[in-house]
């Protein structure tokens, strides 16, 4: 077997262990949320994040094992991308919307305290 090709498997089922991981992270985090004295819009704000993320390393993993034109995997690395950098631009978007209103952001709660 060629060594590229193994190669490329393990990252990709790495990938999709990763992915796996996050879903299950994911979940957890929605779990929380029916906790009492939980903040909800954080354990669901990092849900969403953790679900992206997912969503992104399984992308790359199709990346990584399909056999097809480079036009698709082109638009493919670009939805996986994308996808990875949306919850750091969330976070950063609703941290300086807090700031700009004369606020502090806590990373810890995901909220704005005035």
């Amino acid at each position: 077997m060629n060594k590229l090709k193994i190669l490329k498997w393990c990252i990709a089922t790495s990938l999709v262990v990763s992915a796996l991981i996050f879903v299950n992270t994911a979940f957890f985090n929605y779990w929380t949320i029916s906790l009492p004295d939980t903040s909800d819009f954080a354990w669901n704000e990092h849900s969403k994040h953790n679900l992206m993320w997912a969503a992104s390393c399984t992308l790359f993993a199709v990346i990584i094992i399909k056999k097809s034109h480079n036009k698709f995997k082109a638009w493919l690395a670009v939805a996986a991308i994308t996808l990875s950098v949306t919850p750091f631009l969330n976070e950063f978007l609703h941290s300086d919307t807090c700031l700009d209103s004369g606020g502090s952001w806590n990373y810890s709660k995901y909220t704005c305290e005035y």
